[in-house]
């Protein structure tokens, strides 16, 4: 299917009225000392539609995908390759279970 091929949500922020995409993935661990978040297809893909409308990807990680340990929101502009160093996860943390404010959407 074609919408298949979209990041897995499109949102609208509450307060700016500004849409936007979320890829969501899942890692339990590192490969090569980076979280391998996706292939070079998705990639390129992501980076399209993001021309258009912004795209941020939510990586959760732990040993559970139901309970996360950590998750990230990191904006596909600072997402720019398929394997990402934990360091730039940590700086785009997010509280587990916590509403996101706008100025974590925009201002980072």
């Amino acid at each position: 299917m074609k919408s298949s091929i979209k990041p897995d949500f499109k949102f609208r922020d509450k307060r700016t009225k500004q849409e936007f995409y979320v890829e969501v993935k899942f890692r339990s661990g590192l490969f090569n000392n980076k979280i391998e978040w996706c292939n070079i297809q998705q990639l390129k893909r992501y980076q399209e539609y993001n021309k258009e409308i912004p795209v941020f990807v939510l990586i959760g990680m732990g040993e559970d995908p139901e309970y996360p340990e950590f998750l990230s929101l990191i904006p596909l502009s600072v997402a720019k390759y398929t394997g990402l160093f934990p360091s730039v996860a940590e700086k785009h943390e997010i509280e587990i279970d916590e509403a996101i404010p706008s100025k974590i959407l925009w201002n980072r």
